[in-house]
């Protein structure tokens, strides 16, 4: 990059320019960047193709570069010599937060890649001493707005729950408002200032949580409660808002959602503002527990959770001799000839036409579990495996924030340290002196509260893996813990299909009686189903 041409000049040597567009709310208007962008880079006579627009709808404030996707997908562009100029319509645009502008400008710089900001017809320049001051204000007022967009939010949804108001929104099932009556322009109107729990109500939160971290699923509950308390019309999506709703924890959460019509999404947890509510004093559920769930609710989401529930419990575990999977069918019909009773079978079938009956195998199953000399040894052994992966993603994570506190560490340094060149080498200049003070202060503060909160993550990582640690060390512990899942999958069929995905990897289908498994933490085995 010839930082010796201005930007006009440099433009004219972009022959595969790309276009990075960000939209973090509503209000902003994609059309807005859209025509800044396209109508400077028509004036200097280059034309983007469709193929190289990346538009994040993400906000830049709480998500760094690194985990935006078309971001990365822009990088992965230029890396790939498709990419070898860029367009923004705004600087902020790429960052809101000033040490971050530090980092992408090494990074551009490293790359040989010139950015351009079309609102101001000027280039995204590394940092150097004649630039350091401009680039240092104008980076510290972009985020000063975004911390003051946000400081502005914060206090107006303080003031409303300080001065006894709802900030808005469905009351939570479990809850009644407290109501008062205000005069406003002259009119009375009710608003609230409080919730009282509903004891009946409550109880059945805190059951579905009990059952939901268990074996039910979202469905499996929604229907259960139907039946019970068919008065409340319990659906699917009543019990989801349940389970992911952390105000059963005694917090309001802000920005949960992205505001978004339509659809159930959730912005990432690290996104979400926690704030103690003080209208729930006895919370219902606590923060761990919650967690747990929230955990399989994410977790389902991926796998869908009919692969943990459902009662064909070698779906996706069963093959056929062809190689393609054998899923399960239910072929039943009502008896004509006996009411109350069916006709059929339930089986698992192959596209190629092959078939297994559901029960044989069940059954085969389940006699060759109870045969096993050593089968709880065997399943200890893969469930302290598991565990112990557990423990190593964690302490993995772990280590992933304390290099990142390490280089924040060194970031408020190499802050400090240019605060004390600037002041001796007497660079200010005097009219932009508390511009320059105000940006370095924005700055520092962030990289202050970024160290305590990773600080805070690690301490509560610490906790979770010593606490897997204390497991792992107590044999007692796990055994007991294994034995009491043991008892509710052997006693009852529905609980099957827990015992085959803790057990079996894969099975084959290898002749029309016989079946080949391959199992996590024992050889493998041939079983004869016995016919119907």
């Amino acid at each position: 990059m010839d930082e010796k041409m201005n930007p006009r000049e440099m433009i004219q040597k972009v022959k595969k320019p790309a276009f990075y567009g960000r939209v973090s709310t509503d209000l902003q208007d994609q059309k807005r960047q859209d025509s800044i962008v396209k109508n400077y880079a028509a004036n200097q006579g280059i034309e983007i193709n469709e193929d190289m627009e990346f538009i994040d709808e993400i906000s830049a404030y709480r998500v760094p570069h690194q985990k935006r996707k078309q971001f990365q997908e822009l990088f992965k562009a230029v890396k790939r010599d498709e990419v070898d100029g860029i367009i923004v319509s705004d600087i902020d645009r790429l960052s809101r937060q000033t040490l971050e502008h530090f980092d992408l400008r090494k990074e551009f710089d490293r790359l040989n890649i010139p950015v351009f900001i079309a609102s101001k017809g000027e280039l995204y320049s590394k940092y150097d001493v004649e630039n350091l001051i401009r680039h240092l204000v104008e980076d510290g007022m972009t985020k000063l707005e975004s911390d003051n967009n946000s400081t502005r939010t914060r206090d107006t949804l303080k003031t409303i729950r300080e001065k006894g108001k709802y900030s808005g929104g469905r009351i939570p099932y479990g809850y009644r408002p407290v109501k008062k009556t205000e005069n406003k322009n002259g009119k009375e109107i009710q608003i609230v200032c409080g919730f009282i729990p509903v004891d009946d109500e409550i109880a059945v939160i805190k059951r579905i949580f009990q059952l939901y971290q268990g074996k039910e699923t979202l469905t499996s509950l929604a229907k259960m409660l139907s039946i019970e308390r068919p008065h409340e019309k319990w659906q699917t999506k009543k019990v989801r808002f349940i389970v992911t709703n952390p105000f059963y924890t005694g917090f309001f959460v802000y920005n949960r959602t992205p505001g978004k019509k339509g659809g159930y999404s959730l912005n990432p947890m690290e996104e979400w503002e926690w704030v103690k509510c003080d209208w729930v004093p006895d919370p219902p559920i606590s923060k761990e527990q919650w967690l747990l769930c929230w955990r399989k609710y994410e977790e389902s989401k991926t796998l869908g959770p009919q692969h943990f529930c459902t009662s064909f419990s070698f779906n996706d575990v069963l093959f056929c001799h062809c190689g393609k999977e054998m899923k399960g069918k239910d072929q039943r019909t009502k008896s004509k000839k006996t009411p109350g009773k069916q006709d059929g079978y339930r089986y698992y079938i192959c596209a190629c036409g092959q078939k297994v009956l559901e029960e044989c195998l069940h059954q085969q199953f389940l006699v060759f579990y109870h045969t096993l000399p050593n089968s709880f040894n065997s399943l200890f052994e893969e469930v302290e495996k598991r565990f112990r992966n557990e423990l190593k993603q964690n302490s993995s994570q772990c280590s992933r924030w304390q290099v990142e506190l390490t280089e924040e560490r060194e970031s408020l340094h190499q802050l400090i340290l240019y605060k004390r060149k600037i002041e001796k080498e007497n660079v200010y200049l005097e009219e932009a002196k508390d511009e320059v003070e105000v940006a370095w202060l924005i700055s520092k503060n962030h990289s202050e509260d970024t160290i305590i909160e990773l600080e805070k993550n690690i301490e509560n990582q610490m906790e979770y893996i010593k606490n897997l640690q204390r497991i792992l060390a107590d044999r007692r512990v796990l055994e007991q813990f294994i034995h009491n899942s043991l008892n509710g999958i052997t006693q009852q069929s529905r609980f099957l299909r827990a015992l085959v995905l803790l057990m079996v990897k894969d099975c084959k289908l290898v002749s029309e009686d016989r079946i080949s498994f391959s199992f996590y933490a024992m050889p493998d085995q041939i079983l004869t189903l016995s016919p119907k």
